[in-house]
């Protein structure tokens, strides 16, 4: 019995936090990719960096992509992402550099990345053919 109620407590807390998902784009590659979020001060802009690293390459050779994302902004020192009707701060903004001193974004941890890679059959009109893509999802949760 005692165990039965820690479990319903634990339900409990865990369904009251919210999560919700976000596809920000589809890449038409099975390569890593890993995603940062960046921003410029200067207009108060903020967006996704996503790295796309070749597997089979002898030098570094990856290529970087920008994506707005519809409700992603910078409001002050805070990246924040607005998600059917919540507020998410994604990350903050740090000062890093010994000599060279420039603000970074620091993530907090309410905002995550996700990278589901799938085949999907594309009918451009003459053939159908299967590719492989990796769509990039952003996740919020508080």
């Amino acid at each position: 019995m005692k165990n039965l109620s820690l479990i319903l407590l634990a339900l409990t807390f865990t369904s009251t936090a919210w999560s919700s998902e976000l596809m920000i784009k589809r890449l038409y590659t099975h390569d890593p990719v890993s995603g940062v979020f960046d921003f410029d001060e200067e207009t108060s802009r903020a967006w996704v960096e996503l790295e796309i690293s070749p597997r089979f390459s002898d030098i570094d050779d990856n290529d970087y992509e920008r994506v707005k994302v519809p409700g992603l902004t910078l409001e002050g020192d805070i990246i924040r992402f607005d998600l059917e009707g919540q507020s998410f701060e994604c990350a903050k903004l740090k000062k890093r550099g010994l000599i060279f001193r420039a603000n970074v974004a620091v993530k907090t941890g309410q905002c995550t990345f996700e990278y589901k890679k799938q085949k999907i059959t594309v009918d451009d009109g003459f053939r159908l053919r299967k590719v492989r893509v990796t769509d990039v999802y952003i996740q919020a949760q508080k």
